[in-house]
């Protein structure tokens, strides 16, 4: 070790290692979920925050200005992944924690919560 160089099997001290944040949004019901996470480096959820909108882009502007605050004076990746807003939509309801204010009931998805969509095309439905 020389200089201040941590070498341990090519490992970093904890503290030089970046969280990520994860963001995203779905549909849900008659409109859109979306949620934003911090996890640290070591797995341990930091922080999150998540919502619900009636149009798809307020859906997307409010979960990319939250994943924004969640980074915001941290080293931090951030990372747009749908999925992940339809696992903690599942999650919230599996849990009765969620209560969407938009009418209507979810939509029959198979085995996915909301319908992902890639290259273009419908997902499971």
């Amino acid at each position: 070790m020389a200089g201040g160089t941590y070498e341990t099997g090519g490992s970093r001290p904890p503290d030089t290692l970046l969280d990520s944040v994860v963001w995203g949004r779905c549909r849900a019901g008659a409109g859109w979920f979306w949620m934003a996470r911090r996890t640290a480096w070591d797995g341990t959820v930091r922080d999150t925050a998540h919502g619900w909108r009636d149009d798809q882009e307020d859906a997307l502007r409010d979960g990319a200005a939250a994943a924004r605050r969640l980074a915001a004076g941290t080293r931090a990746q951030v990372f747009l992944r749908h999925r992940a807003a339809e696992h903690t939509l599942r999650l919230l309801l599996e849990d009765g924690a969620a209560s969407t204010p938009t009418p209507g009931p979810l939509p029959p998805t198979g085995p996915f919560l909301c319908s992902p969509h890639r290259g273009g095309r419908p997902g499971p439905t």
